[in-house]
C-alpha cells in the first residue's frame, strides 16, 4: 500500500480493517461497509469461502484482492464523507 498518500481518515479505516500480522480481515472490512461477508466477496470477486474459511483467507491471492479493494475505498472516503458511501461509488464503476 503507498502510505504516503493516506489521508488521516484513510489511516483510520486502514486501521480498522487491517489485523496486526497487515492482513485485511473480511469480518472488519464488512463491518465498515454494513454488509455480510458474502456480499464483500461478491463485490470482490471473490468465493464466499476466500472471506469465510481460514485458509483461504490467507492465501496470497485472496489477500491481494481484498487489498485492492482497501487501497480504493482508501482514497474515496474523504469527499465521499464516509467509508459506506465510498463503497457504494465503488460498486457503481463496476456495474457500469
Amino acid at each position: 500500500m503507498n502510505l504516503s498518500r493516506m489521508t488521516p481518515l484513510g489511516t483510520l479505516f486502514l486501521h480498522d480493517v487491517l489485523g496486526a500480522d497487515g492482513q485485511v480481515e473480511p469480518a472488519r472490512l464488512a463491518l465498515k461497509f454494513r454488509i455480510t461477508k458474502a456480499e464483500l466477496a461478491i463485490a470482490l470477486g471473490l468465493s464466499r469461502d476466500a472471506v469465510t474459511r481460514t485458509s483461504r483467507l490467507k492465501a496470497r491471492a485472496t489477500q491481494a484482492r481484498l487489498h485492492v479493494g482497501v487501497e480504493i475505498i482508501n482514497q474515496v472516503p474523504l469527499w465521499a464523507g464516509s467509508v459506506p458511501p465510498a463503497f457504494a461509488w465503488s460498486g457503481s464503476l463496476q456495474a457500469g
